[in-house]
């Protein structure tokens, strides 16, 4: 077995992705067929959605509004440092409030 290594919010962002990938592919009967189940669709397909579970998170740190001196953001300031420190961890940040470099899916 592979093992997917990754920072754990990034993970749960990825499979977070996945279900809602699953609620629409499972709408085709071939799809369904071979994942009747949500679960089983993430256990195996998660780490697919670990590039777009980084760069969602990476948007997520972006200002909404407001002037670079005093910019609005969409989340709280703990959210926005969870998500930088998980970035960081992973070594995808160039620095703070940048997106990250491009991402190199680690199965």
């Amino acid at each position: 077995m592979v093992q997917k290594i990754c920072h754990r919010l990034v993970a749960e962002t990825a499979k977070d992705i996945a279900r809602a990938v699953y609620d629409v592919l499972a709408m085709n009967n071939d799809f369904y067929k071979a994942y009747p189940t949500m679960q089983s669709f993430v256990n195996n397909q998660w780490s697919y959605f670990i590039g777009d579970a980084r760069r969602s998170l990476a948007t997520m740190l972006k200002p909404k509004a407001g002037t670079e001196n005093n910019p609005e953001f969409y989340y709280s300031q703990h959210i926005r440092d969870e998500i930088f420190e998980a970035l960081l961890a992973e070594g995808e940040m160039k620095g703070p409030g940048e997106l990250p470099v491009q991402p190199q899916t680690m199965h």
